[in-house]
Protein backbone atom coordinates (compact mmCIF):
# COMPACT_ATOMS: atom_id res chain seq x y z
CA UNK A 1 0.00 0.00 0.00
CA UNK A 2 2.92 2.37 0.72
CA UNK A 3 4.54 1.60 -2.64
CA UNK A 4 1.16 2.24 -4.50
CA UNK A 5 0.79 6.07 -2.79
CA UNK A 6 4.40 6.86 -3.64
CA UNK A 7 3.78 5.84 -7.03
CA UNK A 8 0.13 7.72 -7.24
CA UNK A 9 1.91 11.12 -5.58
CA UNK A 10 4.85 10.51 -8.01
CA UNK A 11 2.11 9.99 -10.73
CA UNK A 12 0.36 13.19 -9.70
CA UNK A 13 3.06 15.56 -9.98
CA UNK A 14 3.86 14.52 -13.34
CA UNK A 15 0.60 14.84 -14.84
CA UNK A 16 0.54 17.87 -13.21
CA UNK A 17 -2.93 16.51 -10.51
CA UNK A 18 -2.85 16.90 -7.11
CA UNK A 19 -1.38 20.55 -5.66
CA UNK A 20 -3.29 24.09 -6.30
CA UNK A 21 0.50 25.18 -5.80
CA UNK A 22 3.32 25.73 -8.98
CA UNK A 23 4.12 27.81 -11.73
CA UNK A 24 0.89 26.72 -14.07
CA UNK A 25 -1.69 28.89 -12.19
CA UNK A 26 -3.21 31.73 -14.18
CA UNK A 27 -3.18 35.35 -12.85
CA UNK A 28 -6.52 36.40 -12.04
CA UNK A 29 -8.27 39.88 -12.55
CA UNK A 30 -8.33 40.63 -9.24
CA UNK A 31 -5.03 39.54 -8.26
CA UNK A 32 -4.52 41.70 -10.86
CA UNK A 33 -6.21 44.63 -8.92
CA UNK A 34 -4.98 44.24 -6.08
CA UNK A 35 -1.49 44.26 -7.12
CA UNK A 36 -1.76 47.44 -9.46
CA UNK A 37 -3.64 49.06 -6.31
CA UNK A 38 -0.13 48.41 -4.00
CA UNK A 39 1.34 49.30 -7.05
CA UNK A 40 -0.53 52.78 -6.76
CA UNK A 41 -2.38 52.73 -3.68
CA UNK A 42 -3.65 56.73 -4.44
CA UNK A 43 -5.12 55.75 -7.52
CA UNK A 44 -8.67 54.28 -8.10
CA UNK A 45 -9.22 51.07 -10.15
CA UNK A 46 -11.76 52.09 -13.19
CA UNK A 47 -11.35 48.88 -15.25
CA UNK A 48 -9.46 45.30 -15.14
CA UNK A 49 -9.59 43.64 -18.65
CA UNK A 50 -8.36 40.71 -19.75
CA UNK A 51 -6.73 41.27 -23.19
CA UNK A 52 -4.72 39.35 -25.48
CA UNK A 53 -1.62 40.96 -27.65
CA UNK A 54 1.13 39.28 -29.90
CA UNK A 55 2.68 36.59 -27.99
CA UNK A 56 0.85 37.53 -24.89
CA UNK A 57 -2.27 37.85 -22.10
CA UNK A 58 -2.72 40.73 -20.58
CA UNK A 59 -4.07 41.80 -17.43
CA UNK A 60 -4.85 45.58 -17.97
CA UNK A 61 -5.79 47.46 -14.95
CA UNK A 62 -6.98 51.07 -15.90
CA UNK A 63 -6.79 53.66 -12.87
CA UNK A 64 -7.07 57.33 -11.83
CA UNK A 65 -5.25 59.79 -10.14
CA UNK A 66 -6.99 62.06 -8.05
CA UNK A 67 -6.11 65.11 -10.05
CA UNK A 68 -8.06 63.25 -13.18
CA UNK A 69 -4.64 61.76 -15.16
CA UNK A 70 -5.20 58.32 -15.89
CA UNK A 71 -2.73 55.01 -16.42
CA UNK A 72 -2.78 51.86 -17.55
CA UNK A 73 -0.26 48.68 -15.39
CA UNK A 74 -0.52 45.47 -17.70
CA UNK A 75 0.47 42.29 -16.10
CA UNK A 76 1.40 39.14 -17.97
CA UNK A 77 -1.21 36.69 -17.03
CA UNK A 78 0.44 33.73 -17.90
CA UNK A 79 2.94 34.45 -14.86
CA UNK A 80 1.59 37.76 -13.02
CA UNK A 81 4.57 39.59 -13.97
CA UNK A 82 4.65 43.36 -14.43
CA UNK A 83 4.69 44.20 -18.44
CA UNK A 84 4.07 47.84 -18.42
CA UNK A 85 2.48 50.76 -16.99
CA UNK A 86 1.44 53.38 -19.55
CA UNK A 87 0.03 56.97 -19.49
CA UNK A 88 -1.84 59.05 -21.83
CA UNK A 89 -3.92 61.01 -20.48
CA UNK A 90 -3.02 63.68 -17.30
CA UNK A 91 -1.85 65.74 -15.58
CA UNK A 92 1.07 63.59 -15.15
CA UNK A 93 1.51 65.31 -11.49
CA UNK A 94 2.22 62.09 -9.73
CA UNK A 95 5.02 59.50 -8.69
CA UNK A 96 5.50 56.47 -8.71
CA UNK A 97 8.41 53.56 -8.44
CA UNK A 98 7.58 50.09 -10.41
CA UNK A 99 10.68 48.35 -8.71
CA UNK A 100 13.01 49.57 -5.56
CA UNK A 101 15.97 49.21 -8.10
CA UNK A 102 14.46 52.11 -10.63
CA UNK A 103 14.27 55.44 -10.72
CA UNK A 104 11.05 57.43 -9.99
CA UNK A 105 8.81 58.51 -12.62
CA UNK A 106 9.55 62.61 -11.13
CA UNK A 107 13.32 61.71 -11.80
CA UNK A 108 12.99 60.50 -14.96
CA UNK A 109 10.63 63.22 -16.23
CA UNK A 110 13.16 65.55 -14.88
CA UNK A 111 15.97 64.08 -17.51
CA UNK A 112 12.96 63.73 -20.30
CA UNK A 113 12.40 67.03 -20.15
CA UNK A 114 15.59 68.30 -19.33
CA UNK A 115 16.65 67.21 -23.15
CA UNK A 116 13.37 68.42 -24.86
CA UNK A 117 11.54 71.29 -23.29
CA UNK A 118 7.42 70.85 -23.73
CA UNK A 119 4.63 69.04 -22.83
CA UNK A 120 4.82 65.04 -22.06
CA UNK A 121 1.76 63.31 -24.13
CA UNK A 122 2.60 59.92 -23.11
CA UNK A 123 4.72 58.13 -21.03
CA UNK A 124 5.61 54.56 -20.19
CA UNK A 125 7.66 52.14 -18.22
CA UNK A 126 8.32 48.88 -19.76
CA UNK A 127 9.63 45.97 -17.71
CA UNK A 128 10.79 43.46 -19.88
CA UNK A 129 13.20 46.52 -21.15
CA UNK A 130 13.97 47.79 -17.95
CA UNK A 131 12.92 51.75 -19.85
CA UNK A 132 11.27 54.74 -19.34
CA UNK A 133 9.76 56.05 -22.40
CA UNK A 134 8.52 59.46 -22.56
CA UNK A 135 6.79 60.95 -26.00
CA UNK A 136 7.15 64.90 -25.62
CA UNK A 137 5.58 67.66 -28.21
CA UNK A 138 7.60 70.99 -28.26
CA UNK A 139 6.76 74.32 -29.10
CA UNK A 140 7.37 74.46 -32.66
CA UNK A 141 4.94 71.13 -32.33
CA UNK A 142 7.53 68.39 -33.20
CA UNK A 143 7.19 65.01 -31.06
CA UNK A 144 10.25 63.33 -29.89
CA UNK A 145 10.29 60.07 -28.15
CA UNK A 146 13.03 60.10 -25.42
CA UNK A 147 13.66 56.63 -23.61
CA UNK A 148 16.14 55.87 -20.75
CA UNK A 149 17.14 53.43 -18.84
CA UNK A 150 15.26 52.66 -15.70
CA UNK A 151 17.91 51.87 -13.20
CA UNK A 152 20.44 54.41 -14.09
CA UNK A 153 18.75 57.10 -16.27
CA UNK A 154 21.03 57.22 -18.90
CA UNK A 155 19.15 58.58 -22.18
CA UNK A 156 19.60 55.91 -25.30
CA UNK A 157 17.48 57.42 -27.84
CA UNK A 158 16.16 60.81 -28.59
CA UNK A 159 14.23 60.81 -32.15
CA UNK A 160 11.43 62.93 -33.54
CA UNK A 161 7.93 61.11 -34.26
CA UNK A 162 4.76 61.58 -36.01
CA UNK A 163 3.08 59.37 -33.63
CA UNK A 164 3.71 57.45 -30.23
CA UNK A 165 4.07 54.11 -30.68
Amino acid sequence: MKHFLLLAAALGLVLGCGGSEGPSAEMTGDEARARASALIPEAKVKEVVKHPEPGIVHWMVTMTMPSGGELAVEYDAGNGELDEIEAEKGPFDYDLSPRKDVIKLSEARGKALAVKTGNIEVWEYQARKVRWEFYIRDRDGHLWEIIMGATDGKISTVVEKAVPD
